[in-house]
């Protein structure tokens, strides 16, 4: 064995994702309406008109707390049905002298992304090479002359 070599590449690389921001995450509603919401609030959600606008319905979540959901353009909320529906369905009526606006807050919950630098390890290890030198054989042939 004339030569033997090992060859052996490491990469390393380190990656790091981070981000915070703030986005609001529901409407709450007036405690006049959170005070139906049961909580915890069983095993189907609790969907209550919303006494100033045809178009949104509170949702009872976790907590006793209702958030505003609204439903497609020209349907109203069906309170008997507990889904959104064509007006005539909906028999929703707001009487405006018995109705107080209802004052809606919006929350916004920070969204914070924590993260981990990953390590991200690359080893490639070769085999070794070995150069192997072999001499060739020599070969000496003898042959007589004839004699004359």
């Amino acid at each position: 064995m004339v030569g033997s070599r090992l060859l052996k590449h490491t990469t390393l690389a380190v990656v790091i994702l981070a981000s915070v921001q703030c986005v609001p995450l529901f409407n709450q509603a007036p405690p006049a309406v959170t005070d139906v919401c049961p909580d915890p609030p069983g095993q189907y959600p609790l969907l209550l008109p919303n006494p100033v606008d045809c178009g949104s319905f509170f949702m009872c979540i976790l907590g006793g707390e209702a958030v505003l959901q609204y439903c497609p353009a020209t349907l109203h909320f069906n309170k008997d049905l507990q889904v959104c529906d064509y007006p005539a369905n909906a028999h929703c009526v707001i009487s405006n002298s018995t109705l107080s606006p209802v004052p809606i807050t919006t929350t916004p919950i920070p969204i914070v992304n924590n993260t981990t630098p990953a390590l991200i390890v690359n080893t490639t290890t070769l085999s070794p090479i070995v150069n192997t030198t072999t001499p060739a054989p020599i070969v000496n042939i003898t042959t007589l002359a004839p004699i004359v």
